[in-house]
């Protein structure tokens, strides 16, 4: 979901249009050791890293696997300026769903730049998940921005949380995409024409 979400932003740019919001990706900590299964299974990911046991393209909040010191970064579209959003099993003070922590002052950042979008630029929404839909807490106060904005919205939810989410988001008439591993090299100028 990353992966397409930034493409559709490089698309929006390359047409010297303007993007900003937020995009949420997986890190691995360098210096935490992968569990030996990991390590043994031969598989290597893109960055030569061994493969972890999980898909990376799922989203946050399902388990991975015995991966150690993994968590979530939160990255400004309009900066590319990053910060720690989340950690896998290690209290952060904020907000929590299942394993996950989350950095209170990564989601006043991440807040902070939606707020910044222009009203009629693509505002990118990475994600909204259980601590927004179900908990009402985390990037909630997203869901009113995305209901005034006049610009195109992109919005991730996975598809358990698709319910709820048209519930707050009344008043949008979202065109909704599965995401898919095999399908999201395709994606992203399907998702871009029908930014429109």
């Amino acid at each position: 979901k990353s992966t397409v979400c930034r493409r559709v932003v490089d698309l929006v740019r390359s047409r010297g249009l303007v993007a900003g919001g937020i995009v949420t990706e997986r890190r691995v900590d360098d210096n935490s050791p992968l569990c030996a299964e990991c390590v043994t299974s031969g598989k290597r990911n893109r960055g030569g890293r061994p493969k972890a046991a999980h898909d990376p393209a799922e989203p946050p909040g399902f388990p991975l696997g015995r991966v150690v010191g993994a968590g979530l970064d939160v990255v400004d579209v309009a900066t590319d300026e990053r910060r720690p959003l989340a950690e896998l099993d290690r209290v952060t003070g904020g907000p929590t769903t299942g394993r996950w922590h989350f950095h209170p002052a990564a989601l006043v950042f991440g807040l902070a730049g939606c707020g910044r979008v222009p009203p009629e630029a693509l505002l990118v929404i990475d994600e909204l998940g259980p601590l927004e839909l179900v908990q009402h807490q985390g990037w909630a106060p997203l869901v009113p921005l995305l209901r005034a904005h006049i610009g195109p919205v992109m919005v991730v939810v996975r598809p358990s949380l698709i319910a709820p989410f048209l519930v707050l988001a009344e008043g949008r008439h979202p065109d909704t995409v599965e995401v898919t591993r095999a399908e999201r090299d395709a994606l992203p100028p399907i998702i871009f024409a029908r930014l429109g």
